[in-house]
Parts: structure tokens; sequence; C-alpha cells
């Protein structure tokens, strides 16, 4: 208990420089506190009844919610001896959202700003887990009771807002329904989640009101604005979605930003006619100026009168036309963006720009090299450039590591072999002793071959789906030296459905069950936010996160140019 005293301690003596307040993610206040290791929350965690012996298998994960590219952020933390444990956040920023896992016993959403200490009996969650707040958990510290209010919140009429929010699923799927239909549906949604916050805000008071109206009025305008991608939207409507200002760092407020910016940058039917209206008389123009007739157009004049004419060079010149085209395009649309964005107030333009990069890192350094200049907040900018060194540098950072590896006997294994199934599928439970190790064997089982890695769950629709439909691409990668592994991580999954799944889906090649352990640090270390994830390492070795998105997707031609 004394590292909790001195805890408290230290924390306290900082309330002075952390105060609590509603501050705006868009507020001129934070720009001294995103980088000041005196505004990062201090979370501790304590495991009362934790056996260094018998919980030696327990992992504490933890996702925190963040600003850049990705939008999340997977951590695992360390146990110590006595069973307390940090979370650890980045940036300084004003109630910010993580979710915590204690193994199978504990999941729940937290909200930190200033300090927090979280309780978790193991020997209670042992007999009975806990989702959000319940026996066994308790809180302290400066945030203790906006978390209790929240996480009890959580578990209020869930059944009745879960009901809800399929039904919410239901209608933005449906993209046969009128707009109109869909904002007069989306609002009945809402006023019924409204009114179920009401009750509980009546039974439990309305000191923290202003965290559920403020994550609610996040969903509601970013709902509305998916309804709008690439369509006009009423004026006073488009109004209320730009003034709303999120006050949590939260998947809320995320997907909020994330879908005001995909409405700037999804031209509608009209500005798109305008568009390319633009880009052909700049071209005409750029033409009738030219002193030479090219072949191109003499051999294109020829295809016109229905004479005989040079097929290749039509066609070589229709490529260069069309390439040119598409980069005025790009141009033009970037301007058409950059105006949009002028007419918002600097600090919301400047979080669409960071929530809007994309995540490949060969596109997101062009679309830097063309929004960096244009951001006007320091920390947004700051944010946006290391967020990407960062990247970078791990990727670099593990191409060589594999590239380095120990070249251990031609009979390695990709863990402890169980055998073979009927379909040919040949299954293995990982025996690393961490991630590094787990990756050696991968790099040594798989010798002068490329590697795509499958990270996938046994409960994953998605996964589940891509698996179904990959047996034609899987087929036409058998030619080529590139080999699937499947990797199933322990994450509400077991080694008994993992083997009834992969034979009720008639999956050949190598399948590896991770243990707890390795399936954390396996989400860690490649920074995997969900089901399905795709990795590829060529045969030499170099790391490409983000050249497959699904194995269904591959098209074999251009694939072996990758190898």
């Amino acid at each position: 208990m004394r590292f909790i005293t001195l805890f408290i301690f230290l924390v306290f003596g900082n309330c002075i420089l952390n105060s609590q307040s509603n501050v705006s993610l868009e507020s001129k206040d934070i720009d001294n506190r995103i980088f000041n290791p005196s505004f990062s929350p201090k979370i501790l965690g304590y495991l009362l009844n934790y056996s260094k012996t018998i919980d030696k298998d327990l992992i504490v994960k933890y996702t925190i919610s963040t600003l850049g590219a990705k939008k999340q952020k997977a951590r695992t933390a360390i146990i110590n001896e006595d069973g307390t444990f940090e979370l650890i956040t980045e940036i300084g920023v004003p109630y910010q959202q993580i979710w915590l896992n204690i193994g199978d016993y504990f999941k729940g959403k937290l909200i930190v700003n200033q300090d927090l200490i979280i309780y978790a009996d193991l020997k209670r969650l042992k007999k009975k887990e806990v989702l959000n707040f319940g026996k066994g958990i308790d809180f302290a510290g400066s945030d203790a009771g906006l978390n209790k209010y929240v996480c009890e919140y959580m578990n209020f009429e869930s059944n009745t807002i879960e009901k809800i929010n399929k039904e919410k699923i239901s209608l933005l799927l449906n993209f046969t329904a009128q707009s109109k239909y869909k904002i007069q549906k989306i609002n009945e949604i809402y006023h019924s989640l409204e009114q179920i916050e009401q009750s509980y805000i009546k039974k439990k008071g309305s000191t923290f009101k202003w965290i559920l109206e403020n994550e609610r009025l996040s969903e509601y305008y970013s709902d509305i604005l998916s309804i709008h991608w690439g369509k006009d939207i009423e004026k006073s409507l488009i109004t209320n979605c730009v003034n709303h200002e999120p006050l949590i760092l939260s998947n809320s407020s995320n997907q909020y930003y994330d879908f005001l910016n995909y409405f700037y940058v999804t031209p509608n039917a009209y500005e798109v006619k305008l568009l390319k209206e633009q880009v052909v008389k700049e071209q005409v123009e750029e033409n009738a100026g030219a002193k030479n007739i090219t072949p191109y157009e003499i051999e294109l004049n020829k295809k016109k009168a229905k004479l005989p004419y040079d097929k290749s060079i039509v066609e070589d010149g229709d490529k260069v036309l069309a390439k040119q085209f598409e980069i005025k395009m790009a141009e033009a649309k970037l301007n058409m963006v950059l105006d949009k964005f002028s007419k918002l107030s600097p600090r919301k333009a400047d979080l669409l720009k960071l929530v809007g990069q994309p995540i490949e890192l060969e596109e997101r350094a062009k679309y830097l090299k063309e929004m960096l200049p244009t951001i006007q907040t320091e920390w947004i900018r700051l944010i946006a450039q290391n967020d990407f060194d960062e990247e970078q540098n791990k990727i670099n950072k593990i191409s060589t590591f594999l590239k380095q590896v120990t070249k251990r006997d031609i009979n390695t294994k990709l863990g402890d072999h169980l055998g073979y199934l009927n379909n040919g599928a040949s299954l293995f439970t990982s025996n690393a002793e961490d991630i590094n190790d787990f990756m050696n064997d991968v790099s040594n089982y798989y010798r002068n071959r490329a590697i795509i890695i499958d990270i996938w769950a046994t409960w994953s629709a998605p996964s589940i789906s891509d698996m179904k439909n990959s047996k034609p691409v899987l087929y036409g990668l058998d030619s080529l030296p590139v080999e699937v592994l499947y990797l199933c991580v322990e994450n509400h999954s077991t080694i008994e459905n993992w083997k009834e799944k992969i034979s009720e889906l008639g999956l050949h090649g190598d399948h590896v069950f991770l243990d707890k352990k390795i399936s954390a640090q396996i989400m860690e270390y490649f920074e995997i936010g969900g089901f399905p994830s795709y990795l590829f390492f060529d045969i030499e070795r170099n790391f490409d996160p983000y050249l497959i998105d699904g194995i269904s997707n591959i098209n074999i031609k251009s694939f072996k140019e990758k190898l």
C-alpha cells in the first residue's frame, strides 16, 4: 500500500497544475498542456488478492483514444509483484477515454482527466466477471466520481440502448431510404436515447451529465453527417454540426471529426461537375497553346476520320492524358477542400486535417506535404508529423530486426505442433517467450518466402467473411513464393472453437493459436486495433502493414511485384 500512498501524494500535490474543467478539444486553453507531462493523467491500478504465481498468465490491456491517423493505440500494462499497474497516456488532453481489460474478468470504459485509482478484487471478479462497473471494481482519486457515474450509465437500461442502436445502424445502412426520412428517424432514435439519459440523471444526479450529453451529440452529428456524404445539406443543419465541440477525446469525438472531414472532402454531384469542367477547360487551354502538333494528336485525328492510325501511339497518349487529368483533378479537389476548411475556425479545420490523414504511409507522406503547411495550430502539426515519423521508424525497425534474425535449425517450428486436420491445415500453439522470439521463428520457418499474416479471432464476422471469400486468391498464391500464416488471438476464442472454425471454413495452410501473452504483445507491437488485420513481409523481410486489406482483395498480377 506504500506505493499507492506515494502515488496519491504525488497526484494531489499536482492538483493545482491540473484542475478539472470542461475544455473543448478546439480551445486554445489546451495548447500549453498537450505536451506538458504535468497534465498527463496519473492512472494507477491495484489488483486485490493478486498472486504472482496463481495469476502469472493475467494480462492487463488498455486502448487509448488518441488524435491522429489511427485514432486508437493498444497498450499492455506491466503488473508489479504487489499487484499494482499503471496506465500511461501520451498527451495532456482533458478527459481522455481508455478501454481497460483485466484478463477476462473486467472490461470497462474509463475517462481520465487528472488522477484515477482502479481497485480490482480478483477474488470477486473470478466468481463473476464485471462489465463497466460492479462488485469487485471500485475507483478512487479526483476522477473517481465521473468514472463511477459514466460506468454505471453504461449498464443502465443497456438492453434497451443496444436495441435502439441496432435500429439506428439498420437505418444508416439503408441506402435506398431518402435523407429526409433518415433524419426524421434519427431524431426519433436520439430522442429515445435522451429520455433514457434523463431518467439516469434524475436517479444519479446531474454533476456529470455534461459528459453524457456531449458524447451523445458527437454521435448524433456524426450520424447526420454520414447521411449527407456527397449530398446537399440544409444550411441550419450543417451549421449545428459544425458548431458542436467535443469535450472528451473518445471514440465518439474521433468519429465526429472523422465524419465531418469526410463530409467536406466528398464533393457532391454539383461540385464534381464543376471540378471536371474546370480541369477539362485547363487541359484544352494548355493544348491550344501548344506550338507543335504531337504525334498523338496526328494519330488521334486519323482515328476520328476513320483512317488507318497507329494504335499504340493513341493508347499511350490516352494514358498520359488520363494521368494528367487524374493529377489535375486531385489538385482541384484539394484546393476545393482547403477553401471549405478556410470557412471553419482554424482549430476545427486543423483537427479535420489531422484525422483525415490516409493510413498508408506513402499516401500519408504525400498528404502531409500538402497539409502540414496549412495547419495553424502548432500541437496539431507536431502530432501529425511525430506520428508519421514514429510509425516510419517502427516499420524500419521491424524490417531491420527480421532481416537480422538468428538463423535457426531448418526444423524450426511455429510452436507446439498439434497435427493436421482433414483439409490439410497444420495446427500449432505458440510457445515463444515473447513477440520477438515468435517473429524470429516465423521468419526462419518461411525462409526464402514472402509472408502474409492474417490476424483474426473466431468471433470476428469480417475475419470469417474474408476467409470464406479468399479461396480463389489462395489458389493463385500457391504458385508464388509466398506463404499465408493465420494467427488466432486468445481473445474470447478457445482452442476448441478455433479448430472447429478452421475445419468449417476448409482452410488449409498453417494456423497458430496464440496464448494470452503473445496475443497481447502482437496487438501492441503491430498496433492492431481490430480483426482481421494483415501484415506483409517480402522475401527480404521488408515490412508493409498496409499492402493488404483483405486476402480476398489481393490482385495476383500486381501482388507479384511486391514479393
